[in-house]
C-alpha cells in the first residue's frame, strides 16, 4: 500500500463553474437566435405565400378567360403567361389543360385535376403535385356562358406552382443557419472571455483558500472590482480569513503562555516542596540538632506558607479566566483606598501611607460600578508589590480622582518612591511569574503573580493598567476605569471608615460629593498599639 496521501480528484471539464455558465450562455444565445431565425422564416413565406394568393385572385380570373379564348382560337400556348396552369372542366365539351412545357419539366402539375376541379374553391388552397415534394396553390372559378347571361358552362382550375417560395426560403433558411453558427461562434469567444475575466476572482479566492488549508493564514484574496459580487466575496473571504489568522494566533500565543504558566508554576512550586521535603527528611533522619528544631519547622512552616500563597494566587487567576460573573455595585474607590491603606498598614507599621486626590490635595468620593472584592483586592496587591519590592522606608501614596480623559471615568495611582524598574522591564510586568531584576529591591520575595491578577482585574472591568515612573525615583502603577462597566446592580458601597471615623452624606447622581481630606496613617507606636485614623473635617457642601 502506498503512504502517499490520496490526491483530490480534479474537476471533469463540464462541472466547471465557467463552462456551466458558457454552456448555459450559448443555449441561450442559441435558443434565441433559432427562435428569431424561425419567425423570419415564417414570415418570408406568409409573406410570399401571400403574394401568391393575390395573384392568383388578381390575375386568375383574367388569365384563364384569355388563355380560354386562345385554346378555342388555336393561340393558347403562346398567350398563357408562365407558372400558371389552366384545367377547365367543360360541360359541353372534353376538359381543357392548358400549361407551359418549361412548368411541366420543372415542376410538374396538380396531382389529380379532374377530382380537384369539381371542388369549389373560392379561396386558394394547397395541393400536392405531380413531382415528389413540389405543392401547388389553387383556385377554382366558375366558368361562364358568353351567349347566356349567368349560365355556368364549366369550371376553371387556376394554379400557381410554390417550388419558388419553396426554393427562397429554403435559401433564406441557409442564410440564417450559417448566421446564427457565425453569432453563436463569435458568442462564444467574447463568452468565454468574459467569463474567464469574471471568474477570475473565484479562481484567486480558491487559490487563497488552498494556501490556507496548507498553513498558510496569512494569506489573502487581492482585491476585486469594487461592488461586484466577486470583490464582495473577496471582501467577506479576507474578513473571515483575518479573524481565522487572529484566533489562531491567539490560540497558540494562549498554549505557549500555558505552557510557560505551567512551566513556571512547576518550578515556584517545586522550590518551597524540595525544601519542605528536604527538612523533613533531614528530621527523620536525625539529621537535626534539638537546638534547631525550631529553626527547621519554622523554614517548613515558612515554605508551606509562601506555598499556599501561591496556590491562592494561581486559584485566583484561574478564577479570573474562567470569566464567572462579577458582584457589580456601586463601589467608593476613595474609602476602598483608605480600608485598604489601614489594613496595609496594620501588615507593614513602619510604611508611611497616604492617601489623596491626583494632585495631591483632599481626596474626594469617587463612585464607580464594580465588584467591589475585586477592587479592595486590586489594592491589596498593589500595596503588597510595594511591600515585596521597596526598602521598609520607602513611603507610598494611593491617589484617587476623576479621569482627565475621555476615555475613563476614574484613576487610581499606587506610587512609591523605591528604586523603580528599567524601562524594558514595564512592558513584561504584568506577566505572570515574571520578575524584574535585582536592582528592584526584593527582601521579602514575590510569586510574580501580584501584577498579573491587577492585570486581569482590570480587564474585567474592561480597564486599563499601567506602569510608570514616579516623578523623583520610584514606581507608579495607574488603573483607568472606564465609563461605563454593565448594568449597575445593588446599592451603593458603603463609605463609612471606621478607621478614619468619615462617613459620607450626600450623593449625587454617580458620584458622591462628601469629601473624604487627605490623612496620614502614622506608624505604629513603640507598644504595638495602632493609634485610630481619622481624617480631616468634611468640608461643607
Amino acid at each position: 500500500m502506498s503512504s502517499q496521501p490520496p490526491q483530490m480528484a480534479k474537476p471533469r471539464l463540464t462541472g466547471t463553474l465557467s463552462i456551466q455558465i458558457l454552456t448555459a450562455s450559448l443555449f441561450i444565445l442559441g435558443t434565441a437566435l433559432a427562435l428569431v431565425s424561425m419567425f423570419a422564416t415564417i414570415s418570408v413565406r406568409n409573406y410570399l405565400m401571400e403574394q401568391t394568393d393575390n395573384n392568383l385572385l388578381s390575375s386568375g380570373q383574367i388569365v384563364a378567360s384569355q388563355t380560354i379564348d386562345a385554346i378555342l382560337s388555336g393561340t393558347g400556348e403562346t398567350i398563357l403567361p408562365n407558372d400558371f396552369y389552366l384545367y377547365v372542366d367543360n360541360y359541353y365539351g372534353p376538359p381543357i389543360e392548358a400549361v407551359h412545357y418549361s412548368v411541366v419539366d420543372r415542376y410538374g402539375r396538380p396531382a389529380d385535376p379532374q377530382t380537384l376541379v369539381m371542388i369549389p374553391r373560392a379561396e386558394p388552397q394547397t395541393v400536392p403535385g405531380t413531382i415528389t415534394n413540389t405543392n401547388w396553390r389553387i383556385i377554382t372559378v366558375p366558368l361562364m356562358s358568353a351567349k347566356q347571361v349567368d349560365e355556368q358552362i364549366g369550371t376553371v382550375l387556376i394554379g400557381l406552382p410554390l417550388a419558388k417560395i419553396d426554393l427562397a426560403v429554403s435559401a433564406l433558411q441557409r442564410v440564417l443557419g450559417i448566421f446564427v453558427l457565425i453569432v453563436i461562434a463569435f458568442g462564444a469567444v467574447i463568452s468565454y472571455f468574459i467569463v474567464q475575466r469574471s471568474l477570475r476572482g473565484i479562481r484567486e479566492i480558491i487559490h487563497v483558500t488552498g494556501e490556507v488549508k496548507a498553513g498558510n493564514y496569512a494569506a489573502r484574496v487581492p482585491e476585486g472590482p469594487p461592488g461586484s459580487e466577486v470583490g464582495m466575496l473577496g471582501e467577506s473571504i479576507n474578513a473571515m480569513l483575518s479573524e481565522i489568522e487572529t484566533s489562531f494566533a491567539a490560540r497558540a500565543a494562549s498554549e505557549r503562555r500555558m505552557r510557560q504558566f505551567v512551566s513556571d508554576a512547576s518550578h515556584e512550586l517545586r522550590t518551597p516542596l524540595a525544601s519542605i521535603r528536604g527538612y523533613a527528611e533531614l528530621y527523620r533522619m536525625g539529621g537535626v540538632p534539638a537546638d534547631q528544631v525550631d529553626m527547621a519547622f519554622a523554614r517548613v512552616e515558612a515554605e508551606s506558607g509562601r506555598m499556599a500563597h501561591l496556590v491562592e494566587d494561581l486559584l485566583q487567576l484561574a478564577r479570573l479566566d474562567e470569566q464567572r460573573p462579577e458582584k457589580w455595585k456601586h463601589v467608593d474607590l476613595a474609602a476602598t483606598a483608605l480600608n485598604t491603606v489601614s489594613d496595609f498598614l496594620a501588615r507593614s507599621p513602619d510604611r508611611v501611607a497616604t492617601v489623596t486626590n491626583l494632585e495631591g490635595g483632599e481626596v474626594e468620593s469617587v463612585v464607580i460600578t464594580a465588584d467591589q472584592d475585586r477592587i479592595i483586592q486590586l489594592f491589596t496587591n498593589l500595596l503588597g508589590n510595594v511591600a515585596t519590592h521597596t526598602p521598609p522606608d520607602t513611603p507610598v501614596e494611593v491617589a484617587v480622582g476623576l479621569c482627565p480623559d475621555e476615555d475613563c471615568v476614574a484613576v487610581v495611582e499606587v506610587r512609591d518612591h523605591g528604586p523603580g524598574i528599567d524601562d524594558a522591564d514595564r512592558e513584561r510586568i504584568f506577566e505572570r511569574f515574571y520578575r524584574t531584576d535585582t536592582s528592584r529591591y526584593r527582601g521579602s520575595g514575590g510569586s510574580g503573580l501580584g501584577l498579573a491578577i491587577v492585570a486581569a482585574i482590570m480587564g474585567r472591568h474592561h480597564g486599563h493598567a499601567q506602569v510608570l515612573e514616579t516623578p523623583g525615583g520610584g514606581l507608579t502603577v495607574r488603573l483607568k476605569f472606564p465609563n461605563a462597566i454593565v448594568d449597575t446592580s445593588g446599592e451603593a458601597a458603603s463609605a463609612d471608615d471606621p478607621k478614619s471615623g468619615e462617613k459620607n452624606t450626600e450623593k449625587s447622581g454617580g458620584q458622591k460629593s462628601t469629601k473624604l481630606g487627605r490623612i496620614f496613617l502614622p506608624k505604629r507606636s513603640n507598644t504595638g498599639s495602632i493609634p485610630k485614623v481619622s481624617g480631616d473635617k468634611p468640608a461643607d457642601n
